[in-house]
């Protein structure tokens, strides 16, 4: 049981520093951005906004000159869920 509390406490510690490391941006550099698509959320899976993702750092932004940082739950378009009316979603017409 102590070998498993280490061994999760070990990769705890071990995720906290890749994200602290991705996200933490203390170099000079320009940023070289590549955009990623957005996606359409549909009834029952969430969607995302398009952003641009730098290469050296990690770090999200929500336009192409780099100014405004943005994390995931800023990119996520959450579902709504069905709307059914007469048995029939007016969204996606499921049944």
């Amino acid at each position: 049981m102590k070998k498993k509390l280490v061994t999760i406490f070990l990769c705890f510690v071990s995720a906290l520093c890749l994200c602290l490391g991705l996200t933490a941006c203390n170099e000079e550099h320009s940023h070289r951005l590549v955009k990623m698509d957005g996606i359409e959320k549909t009834c029952t899976q969430s969607g995302r906004i398009p952003y641009w993702f730098c290469l050296y750092c990690g770090i999200c932004f929500s336009d192409e000159g780099a100014t405004n940082e943005i994390g995931i739950m800023d990119m996520t378009i959450p579902a709504e869920g069905h709307h059914f009316l007469d048995g029939e979603c007016t969204v996606c017409h499921s049944k």
